[in-house]
């Protein structure tokens, strides 16, 4: 491979990653035939040397025993890493007798507790295992030790698709407990590097305002979980997120202002490399050991090692090395999005550096100011092209202005970096302090503004999830793996195939466009609390929150918004305060955009507080916030709305809501909404064409005529399937009678 050639060490380390990689899909078998492929060719190599004594053999030895050796590691990590987790199944579904510590703390609500714990024993058997603990009334600390009752349940079959943000950190296995007893209270105080970030982020916070502070400590300090929600999908939707994570700017930073200060010392340049490489990992600590801090800071302690010693630095091993180490003593990180992302990025900044050497880009472009923009945007198309597989995996959407983002954003965000330590040592200074405040608040100010402006146009992302844009998206890497193994002579064949995979990727984009501009549809879905009717039409959605009952456990609908492929809302509709208590709404304003927001005139003095609370929220974004009527359009729909608070079982406001476009009706009958499903079949019994019933729909009464020949289709979620499997089979011409737990679509352009 030409951008590995003379780098045995890199290559073995690219083998050791893929091979790890692989052999967590594959299995133990295919990690053993691997293991023993690789020690056979390397041990095949060396019979040969002893026997030919042939300095050729010894050559292939030299070149291919890194590779051979490290997939060979790998493999037999994956066999008593990866392996070993294959015997927590044995536990599922058994009612257990459970001691566990709590190693973190992911919330506590008045209602629930949710944490990371590690588990000791299980029955009279010691064990070491990870999972996530829910519990209501969340009390417990930080290393407490505790007793409880439960069951294991594999994570997936709770958190779906969340559950591969817990696999970096080997956490597999969920459970719910009514109750803890607590064994031992446990020491929840902070390591000193902790407290050291939280002092630090502290002198930021008590003399800043909110949105300066997050900012600052973010970028200096790691601390992203302190930006708000709507920041960082600002960030996310422009392109530019890569800025808040610690990496080698970081790194940079710290290096140049501390080589700065050694450089007037007449130190041993030794004893200057040694305090050099023990400041980056003081840096690592005190920002929380982040995977990409970690790979940006290995790489730098390998460069600064090597140079001590006299030995040529090369950017592209060191990066290969830090990643490999990493992922020796702790696999499951090839799992982490921050170390995937941060590594190939990286990589595509390599690689767009040799094909700007190669393609000899420099001669064609003398200005300076234009040399730096066309490198900046190369560079930037490359690095989107190397994460893009994540990011598709990952988050299903790209950002289109990304390479335009960093040509305008990465430039402030490195002077923003490079401001903040000196920000920090002056900020209690009396007079000078005030210069620095003000400069620091005013530009975030500025700077946030112009962000969330730029992020609020329609269109800047795209979601990724047709075929056409996946092969596109194939092509593109295919073509930037081509670039790093082809000869210069054939560079320029470069340029047609990775023209053919982005006008795939923009095709298929289009494509997209196009179908979704001429055709309208209803989905109907349930996340097994909420039900949910999506309304689709333009290339717009809106969704209906039907949910009338407060179970004290709603979640967000970002896995629908994924499969949707929408990354905006048009119009959100919320039909009862009742459920609004885990603030799942402001999460889902301060994550999407959401246009228009429909809720209910407030009544009582708690749904006045939490009208209040949104309208707080939304200020200054672009959601519109509009009374309910009775009859509302929404993206060409006529909503009909119907609501009833009389229900004696279930004392709870019910709605049910009539859906009207294209001269097709479709009816929605909420949980326990018999009265109004009484009021559709006697008075509309000719008029809707599909029929969708809410979890408990009709079950609550059995006493139906039935009369309902006219439906062509009907859905019915959870109870209320298994309902009408047994009694209303047959009450109805369609032949689609569906218990909707995936997504399914209603496709309604013609009558």
């Amino acid at each position: 491979m030409e951008l590995f050639r003379y780098r045995n060490l890199a290559l073995g380390c690219l083998g050791f990653i893929s091979g790890l990689f692989l052999s967590y899909y594959l299995g133990t078998i295919f990690s053993i035939i691997f293991l023993a492929l690789s020690l056979a060719s390397l041990l095949t190599l060396v019979i040969i040397y002893l026997i030919k004594k042939k300095r050729s053999v010894l050559d292939l030895i030299i070149k291919y025993a890194p590779l051979c050796f490290l997939i060979a590691l790998s493999m037999a990590i994956s066999i008593f890493v990866f392996g070993s987790d294959d015997k927590k199944q044995e536990y599922y579904g058994q009612d257990l007798e459970i001691v566990a510590t709590i190693k973190e703390e992911k919330y506590e609500k008045p209602y629930e507790g949710k944490y990371i714990i590690e588990i000791n024993k299980i029955g009279e058997k010691d064990i070491k295992l990870k999972a996530i603990l829910v519990v209501p009334n969340g009390y417990l600390n930080v290393n407490d030790k505790f007793s409880t009752r439960a069951m294991l349940s594999p994570l997936e079959e709770i958190e779906g698709a969340y559950s591969q943000a817990y696999l970096e950190k080997r956490i597999f296995t969920y459970l719910e407990a009514e109750e803890c007893t607590i064994l031992e209270v446990g020491d929840d105080k902070e390591d000193i590097f902790s407290r050291l970030n939280s002092f630090l982020s502290m002198q930021y916070e008590n003399n800043l305002n909110e949105e300066t502070s997050a900012l600052f400590s973010s970028l200096l300090l790691g601390n992203d979980h302190l930006l708000d929600q709507g920041v960082r999908r600002d960030f996310s939707r422009i392109g530019i997120s890569h800025v808040l994570a610690l990496s080698g700017l970081h790194i940079t930073l710290i290096t140049t202002l501390l080589g700065l200060g050694l450089r007037i010392t007449k130190m041993p340049r030794i004893l200057k490399g040694i305090i050099m490489i023990f400041a980056i990992a003081f840096f690592v600590a005190l920002t929380g050991f982040s995977m990409s801090a970690v790979r940006a800071g290995l790489m730098m302690c390998i460069f600064w090692s090597l140079s001590l010693f006299g030995f040529s630095t090369d950017t592209l091993t060191s990066l290969f090395l830090s990643v490999t180490l990493i992922l020796i003593f702790q696999p499951y990180a090839i799992f982490s999005v921050s170390l995937q992302l941060s590594f190939l990025a990286l990589l595509g900044c390599i690689v767009s550096s040799k094909f700007i050497r190669r393609a000899k880009i420099g001669r064609w472009v003398r200005n300076k100011i234009l040399r730096y923009i066309t490198y900046t945007l190369v560079a930037s198309l490359f690095v989107m092209g190397f994460t893009m597989p994540v990011l598709w995996y990952s988050f299903g959407s790209i950002s289109l202005i990304t390479p335009l983002s960093n040509l305008i954003f990465v430039p402030v965000f490195t002077c923003f970096i490079y401001f903040a330590p000196f920000l920090l040592a002056l900020i209690n200074v009396p007079y000078i302090s005030n210069i620095f405040i003000f400069v620091a608040e005013k530009s975030t100010e500025i700077l946030l503004n112009i962000i969330e402006k730029i992020a609020s146009i329609r269109g800047i992302v795209v979601p990724i999830y047709n075929t056409v844009q996946i092969i596109g998206i194939i092509a593109i890497i295919a073509v930037l793996a081509f670039v790093m193994i082809v000869k210069r002579k054939h560079l320029l064949k470069t340029f047609a195939l990775i023209s053919i995979g982005v006008l795939l990727l923009v095709g298929g984009s289009l494509s997209n466009f196009i179908v979704k501009s001429n055709n309208s549809y209803v989905s109907a879905k349930s996340d097994g609390k909420n039900d949910y009717i999506i309304l689709e039409a333009q290339n717009r959605v809106a969704i209906a929150d039907i949910s009338t009952t407060s179970t004290g456990k709603n979640s967000i609908p970002i896995s629908l918004m994924d499969s949707l492929g929408y990354t905006e809302i048009d119009s959100y509709i919320v039909f009862d305060y009742s459920h609004l208590t885990d603030k799942y709404l402001e999460k889902i304003l301060k994550w999407y955009i959401v246009r228009e927001l429909y809720l209910p005139a407030p009544e009582s003095e708690k749904e006045i507080e939490v009208f209040e609370k949104i309208k707080e929220i939304t200020n200054g974004q672009v959601t519109k916030i509009k009374f309910l009527p009775s009859e509302l359009r929404v993206i060409g729909y006529k909503l009909d709305i119907n609501e009833s608070d009389t229900l004696a079982r279930s004392e709870k406001r019910a709605v049910s809501l009539g859906i009207e476009k294209n001269g097709i009706e479709l009816a929605y009958f909420g949980s326990a909404t018999y009265e109004l499903f009484d009021y559709y079949t006697a008075k509309k019994s000719k008029t809707a064409d599909i029929a969708i019933f809410g979890s408990y729909g009709p079950t609550y009464k059995q006493e139906y005529s039935y009369e309902m020949d006219y439906l062509d289709v009907a859905i019915y979620f959870g109870e209320s399937y298994d309902f009408a499997r047994d009694e209303m089979k047959n009450a109805t011409r369609g032949k689609e009678f569906v218990n909707p737990k995936e997504h399914i679509r209603i496709k309604i352009d013609s009558p």
